[in-house]
């Protein structure tokens, strides 16, 4: 949503009275507009005899939809490959400025990215859950077989 302001470049105070016409059909100082494609928007400022016209171009870029790997668990000492796509330009927040990171996180943790393509952007969290690593000790086994007769 984009809000629109006429504003004349006269002493306004020394104008009684000004109309303003949208080419929306509004005809108040300031208008509301949220464009869906690139749009010009005019108005036409008058002060019942003398008369300016005032255009803006919103332009309006492809939307960004950012997807990052699923939340995901692994031991504590693992690492992961998390990957972004859906635009342009990646930031992660750790700083990175890549499709995908490697960490190695001591704890569980949520990573972000924020993708981007022109001036439209979008965010995605990836979680990963740490698992405590598992120390396993193996004690000598034995193995005793019968012999049947």
């Amino acid at each position: 949503m984009i809000r629109l302001f006429a504003e004349p470049n006269v002493n306004a105070h020394r104008i009684r009275r000004l109309y303003y016409l949208w080419n929306t059909g509004d005809t108040t100082t300031s208008i509301t507009v949220t464009p869906t494609i690139t749009t010009t928007y005019s108005v036409i400022i008058s002060n019942g005899i003398c008369a300016d016209t005032a255009n803006v171009q919103i332009t309006v870029g492809s939307p960004v939809t950012a997807m990052a790997s699923n939340d995901t668990t692994i031991c504590g000492g693992q690492s992961i490959l998390l990957t972004a796509s859906g635009g342009t330009n990646y930031l992660w927040s750790n700083g990175a400025t890549t499709d995908s990171i490697t960490v190695s996180p001591s704890s569980s943790s949520s990573f972000s990215v924020t993708v981007s393509s022109g001036s439209c952007f979008d965010t995605a969290t990836v979680n990963v859950t740490v698992n405590p690593a598992q120390s396993f000790i193996f004690q000598e086994t034995r193995l005793f077989a019968e012999a049947k007769r």
